[in-house]
Formats: C-alpha cells, sequence, structure tokens
C-alpha cells in the first residue's frame, strides 16, 4: 500500500488489476490588417441533442466541437516585423459567439528561432511562447483561449523563414459552446449539490486533493483523473484515468492537463451560488503524454505526462490499495470542467469487477469520469466508470 505525498511519483495497479466575450479590433487599430478564418456560430441545438445521445451512450464529455483546418505560415496569413525588427507571422481565429477556442497542430516542427504565441483580441488569455522543444510527437495541442477571437503569433530569425512555413500547419480548430468558466458566460457549471475542495466535507484531504486534475483530449473532449505514487517513489509523473475516456497511442500527444482549478472558500452546498460559476483558474496545465496501458475490464487507463507539474503547482501524488476490503472515503473530481468538487461515500460494496458507491454528501456528473475514488486510508482503490449519479440519486 502506498499513501499521498508531495514528492513521491506515481503508480498504476489498483482495485483488481489495472490500473467569453467578443471583442473588436478598436484596441489595436494595427491588427485590422491581419487576415481571419471565421468559422461560422455553432448550432447549439443540434449540439444539445446530440449530446444527450452521447451521455446516454456513456461517452465522453465534449465541450467543443472540431474544425479541420490547413492554416500555415506558407499559405495564409500576413508576413510583416514586429517592434523589435524581427520576422514576424500574423493569423486570426474567428467564431462569433464562442466561449473558448483552443488549437491543434498535427505538423509542428518549428525552427530552433521560432517562437509561437496565442492571444486572446481582449488579451483576456495570453498563452506562450511555443517553441521547438513544444513538440509532442511532432504536433502541438493548446490550451483553451477565452473568447471568440484569437490572434496566432510567430517571429522568427530572417533565415529560419523557409523552414517555419513549410514546418508548421494549423489542421484543428476546436470551437467551444459549453464548461469551463468565461468572463460573462454561465457555462461551466455543476449541480448545486456538490460541495467546494474548501469545504468541511473534504478538510482532511489536503494531501490527496493537489492529485487530482482534470484534462482535454483531441481538443473537444473531457475527464477527470489523478497523478499516481509508485513503488519506487522516483516522481516519475503517471497520470491515471477511466478507459473509457479514449485516451490511447494515437492521441496521447492531445491531453492537456489542467491543475488546481477550484474555488477559493466553500460555497453552501444546495445554494445556487454551488452550482454556478466560481472564482478558480485554468491558468496551470501541462500538455502531452505517453500512452503507457489501459484495461476496459476495469475501466482504467494509464499515461506518464511528457513533464512534470512545476513545484509552484504543489501537485502530490496520490497512494492506492489493491486489497478486496475496503470501506469508502471521498470521490475529488470537476464535474462538466466545474471547479474540483469533494463527494463523500455513504455505502461502498463490491460487485464484480466494480466498487458500487452510494454518496453521502456531493455527487460525480460528467466531466467526473475517471477522477478516482479513495478508501477510508486515503489510498485510490479505483477510477470512476459510470452510473446515473446526480443530486436527484445518490
Amino acid at each position: 500500500m502506498l499513501h499521498a505525498t508531495k514528492t513521491v511519483s506515481a503508480a498504476f495497479i489498483i482495485a483488481a488489476s489495472c490500473l467569453g466575450a467578443s471583442a473588436s479590433a478598436e484596441f489595436n487599430p494595427g491588427i485590422a490588417i491581419v487576415p481571419m478564418h471565421e468559422i461560422a456560430p455553432l448550432d447549439l441545438d443540434w449540439l444539445a441533442q446530440d449530446d444527450q445521445l452521447r451521455d446516454e451512450e456513456g461517452m465522453p464529455w465534449r465541450f467543443a466541437q472540431p474544425h479541420e483546418s490547413f492554416i500555415s505560415p506558407g499559405n495564409d496569413g500576413i508576413w510583416d516585423r514586429d517592434e523589435e525588427g524581427r520576422l514576424r507571422w500574423r493569423m486570426r481565429i474567428s467564431s462569433k459567439g464562442a466561449p473558448h477556442i483552443n488549437l491543434g497542430f498535427e505538423h509542428y516542427d518549428m525552427p530552433f528561432s521560432a517562437e509561437l504565441t496565442l492571444e486572446s483580441a481582449d488579451k483576456w488569455t495570453v498563452l506562450g511562447p511555443y517553441t521547438s522543444a513544444d513538440a509532442n510527437e511532432g504536433e502541438l495541442w493548446t490550451p483553451l483561449v477565452i473568447g471568440d477571437d484569437l490572434f496566432l503569433t510567430i517571429t522568427c530569425d530572417d533565415a529560419d523563414r523557409f523552414a517555419l512555413e513549410e514546418g508548421v500547419i494549423l489542421t484543428k480548430i476546436n470551437v467551444g459552446y459549453r464548461g469551463f468558466q468565461t468572463p460573462e458566460s454561465d457555462r461551466g457549471t455543476s449541480e448545486s449539490c456538490n460541495h467546494d475542495v474548501e469545504c468541511p466535507l473534504c478538510d482532511a484531504w489536503w494531501n490527496e486533493i493537489p492529485a487530482i486534475g482534470m484534462y482535454t483530449l483531441n481538443g473537444f473532449l473531457t475527464c477527470s483523473g489523478s497523478m499516481v505514487n509508485n513503488t519506487a517513489q522516483d516522481e516519475t509523473p503517471l497520470f491515471m484515468t477511466a478507459d473509457h475516456c479514449g485516451v490511447r497511442n494515437n492521441n496521447d500527444q492531445t491531453l492537456v492537463v489542467y491543475w488546481n482549478p477550484q474555488n477559493s472558500y466553500c460555497r453552501t452546498p444546495g445554494s445556487g451560488d454551488s452550482g454556478g460559476n466560481g472564482n478558480g483558474n485554468y491558468n496551470q496545465f501541462t500538455s502531452g503524454s505517453q500512452f503507457l496501458t489501459t484495461n476496459s475490464t476495469y475501466d482504467c487507463c494509464l499515461v506518464q505526462l511528457n513533464s512534470s507539474p512545476p513545484d509552484s503547482y504543489g501537485i502530490t501524488f496520490a497512494g492506492w490499495s489493491r486489497s478486496n476490503s475496503n470501506s469508502g472515503g471521498r470521490v475529488i473530481h470537476h464535474p462538466q470542467t466545474a471547479e474540483k468538487r469533494c463527494s463523500s461515500i455513504d455505502s461502498l460494496y463490491s460487485t464484480g469487477q466494480y466498487w458500487g458507491v452510494n454518496y453521502d454528501e456531493g455527487r460525480t456528473d460528467y466531466g467526473s469520469s475517471g477522477s478516482p475514488l479513495f478508501n477510508s486510508n486515503r489510498q485510490i482503490i479505483g477510477m470512476l466508470c459510470c452510473g446515473s449519479s446526480f443530486c436527484t440519486n445518490d
């Protein structure tokens, strides 16, 4: 058995087997000359109907609609010089009314001198610079840019212009329509019966809480997961989630894990405030992973992150137990990409390859899939698979 630590790393054998707002160019007239790739507003009615079918089939929670593209510095955008005289390429991506957008470069071979930045038109979000060192299996998948209008900028030495024109292609534009808190939106909420991790329900679990992360996959799907210890305790960044979330060898490079989005105080469970947007931030993240193993029978999946979360994030590595005799403790999770929540266990029982759970306080929801079930000894004994847990059903 292993217990959670703050500096020790991860393991995988558990249970019985495996483990916002639209902005104009008025703040900077110069950006009006930047060519725009515009995507029409999404059909929200169709997406709502399709999401209901996806939920019924137990598919991962979708927060964005992917769009194919083929945008490169060789064929699109505009070249000029920045204020320091460096060669600069710019492109604008827009989808009116979208709360957020993220990008996938499935061809990302940046020359050594090049730097890429993403910036929302209202400057709410600035990401980068990304360099050649950020390539994951020859690709780059970005975190979300909040807002419906963003600018893509790459600078490089003059000698590297041709290499840049040939080496970078934007192939996926993922237009958001729900999830994640945004400055002027009520999206990213969860049911109001859930407890923030700052609530008394999780007071004794602060060694385990930082281990849990929420991640995006392929730029449009989301689940929860956890850093886990290994027996060597050598700080290998192992991250465990559910098999049905769909992480595989062919998409492990698209994984972006968000750390520590949680409300700074306990909102009263059952209140409208508890179910709405909190003040958590989504500005701590790591990108890319290496697929290690998965098991559909036990619905668990293990990857190794391409980089360890920075020490400043305060991430811990959860302990685990293979014992077949356990009493329940907590489930810590991110329902519908909302801030981190904590649910307590009323009863825990073995049912085939699963642990059956009846909740006491709090629930789980779509997007909570892959989050860890902790026993009363604060060790992971399984990952969330399925069921019908809502505020009206424990």
